[in-house]
């Protein structure tokens, strides 16, 4: 009986990949793709499913089974048939694939191969080498890369336009501190390189501080050079260190966190550590909008599932909730900050309305008549972007956006009484607007390394030798082939969950991983941009740290 029911599975495993274009009936791949999963099927014929493994193999179905949508629309007309059938076998694949990977993750050993180094002397080291490796590109690129969002906050600081909340102000204010600075020592825009200089010089404190704590931990040198190589050797990582956007600090602040509440897993603190731990809380609320979204729901969850926790630390997420929260209140009031407009949190439910329209969905002509004082429906096929909600956005702007800030729950009734007819139509917007972060077939969206045009006083240069910069350019170009090949945000994404699965399966440390969750889960609500790697960069710089600890606690 047993048999037969793997064989069944193996075939519901094949219908998957076939539907899904994988495979061909007339391809040998069937074969080797049969070969392959009866062997998994063998080494797993022993092992029973439990309910994590139930989970993260539905949650790596729903992924493959959603993300290629490209094929999916061949399969119009029996689009939730093809979908259930892709998700029953990749779920049977993926348990398996799953069991198998926990019996081998779990004979990887860390060895101890290097004699104890100088602690001091091995963090000056690691901030020599960062140094090294990242002040060519400042001269290539002086006074820092900046993006649109960089210079309306500069627009904002020279006092063109209003200071806005739709850039964290608190952000806006530090470059206003180094700009002020440096224009009084420079008597020039460029002086806005005190704030680069800043930036790079902390992330290079950071990233030193992460491989310290990577060798004290493991007191391995492979991992050691490895964790060099990768935070102070890959390109993108110095393009970022002088990018001005907020997202840097960002996801500085949260790979902090994470090594604080792993090296603080029983959460007795003392007080210093409380007010640090409050401060980090505080920040990467101020710093970014999903900061506090990603900080309520580890309050969430902890309240749920870890009360034991929740009771030592409550309290300090209050108070960072309370301050950041007090602090809106008073840029707003006090500070006469321009609150962000509503339609800046309507990013997916505008996707879906407007892939809605254009795709012909069940719309009334009430309901057209309603949306019409919303959107010019004309021109939006014109404007459309699959995976980038700024075109609906900028088109509602222009057309409705006082009568959305009087009606806001009207259409938020508008967007749901439309999607319960267009449910499809929903799920496929939904997909392509979100999956460059879970689907792993999708390019990565890197730093953008050009030097913009502007109408301030700012001289870019490139300071750097012809030569040197040849260099930098090739290795740049190297970076992003391998990149591209290799990597992509939901390969980043799918290490992160199986180390939680790991750890979780293991009885182990897990809770310091959920801050970086928790940012991906609200990237997956709220995004904008279907593939940005700035938004996705908190997890691409926590990522070795946490694998790393995971193989370190299974030991």
């Amino acid at each position: 009986m047993k048999k037969i029911y793997n064989l069944i599975k193996i075939i519901l495993i094949l219908i998957a990949l076939f539907l899904q274009d994988y495979i061909k009936y007339n391809n040998i791949s069937i074969f080797l793709y049969l070969i392959l999963i009866i062997l998994l099927f063998i080494k797993n014929k022993d092992k029973k499913i439990d309910k994590i493994t139930i989970i993260l193999s539905c949650i790596f179905s729903l992924f493959i089974s959603l993300g290629n949508n490209e094929i999916a629309l061949k399969y119009q007309n029996i689009l939730f048939i093809y979908y259930i059938l892709c998700f029953i076998g990749y779920y049977f694949l993926f348990s398996n694939i799953l069991l198998l990977f926990d019996n081998y993750f779990n004979k990887i050993i860390i060895k101890n191969n290097i004699n104890n180094i100088n602690k001091k002397k091995l963090f000056i080291i690691l901030i020599l080498i960062g140094l090294i490796m990242y002040i060519p590109y400042l001269l290539k690129y002086y006074p820092g890369i900046f993006s649109d969002d960089t210079y309306s906050e500069l627009m904002q600081i020279k006092h063109i336009i209003p200071y806005g909340n739709h850039h964290p102000i608190l952000f806006t204010y530090l470059i206003s501190i180094f700009y002020n600075l440096g224009y009084f020592i420079f008597k020039n825009d460029n002086g806005i390189v005190l704030y680069t200089i800043f930036q790079m010089l902390l992330v290079i404190l950071v990233y030193s501080y992460v491989i310290y704590k990577i060798y004290k931990y493991t007191n391995n040198k492979y991992i050691l050079y490895i964790s060099i190589l990768y935070y102070f050797f890959i390109p993108f990582n110095a393009l970022y260190s002088i990018s001005l956007y907020k997202d840097i600090l960002f996801s500085l602040l949260i790979l902090l966190l994470i090594i604080f509440m792993y090296d603080n897993n029983s959460y007795n603190l003392n007080n210093k550590k409380k007010i640090y731990f409050i401060i980090l809380l505080t920040l990467i609320s101020l710093l970014r909008t999903n900061g506090k979204f990603m900080i309520i729901l580890l309050f969430i969850y902890l309240l749920l599932f870890k009360r034991d926790i929740f009771k030592k630390i409550y309290l300090l997420i209050l108070i960072a909730l309370f301050i950041t929260f007090s602090f809106n209140t008073f840029e707003v009031k006090v500070l006469k900050v321009t609150n962000v407009e509503f339609v800046e949190s309507l990013s997916i439910p505008l996707q879906n309305i407007s892939y809605t329209i254009i795709n012909n969905g069940n719309i009334s002509d009430s309901e057209y008549d309603e949306l019409n004082k919303y959107l010019d429906i004309n021109n939006l096929k014109l404007e459309y972007d699959n995976d980038f909600s700024d075109p609906v956005k900028n088109n509602l702007r222009k057309n409705g956006n006082s009568y959305l800030e009087n009606n806001k729950l009207n259409f938020i009734k508008l967007w749901f009484n439309i999607g319960i007819k267009n449910i499809d139509k929903y799920l496929i917007s939904y997909i392509y607007q979100t999956r460059g972060y879970w689907y792993y077939n999708y390019p990565v969206n890197h730093v953008y390394d050009e030097v913009q045009k502007d109408d301030f006083g700012i001289v870019h240069k490139n300071l750097l030798g012809s030569l040197f910069s040849k260099i930098i350019n090739l290795l740049i170009y190297i970076n992003m082939g391998i990149q591209h090949v290799l990597i992509s945000n939901s390969l980043i994404f799918y290490i992160i969950l199986l180390c939680l699965y790991n750890s979780l399966k293991n009885n182990k440390k897990y809770i310091y991983i959920l801050p970086v969750i928790f940012v991906i889960l609200t990237l997956l609500i709220a995004t904008p941009v279907g593939y940005e790697f700035r938004y996705f960069y908190p997890a691409f710089i926590t990522m070795p740290y946490i694998l790393i600890m995971t193989i370190k606690e299974k030991m």
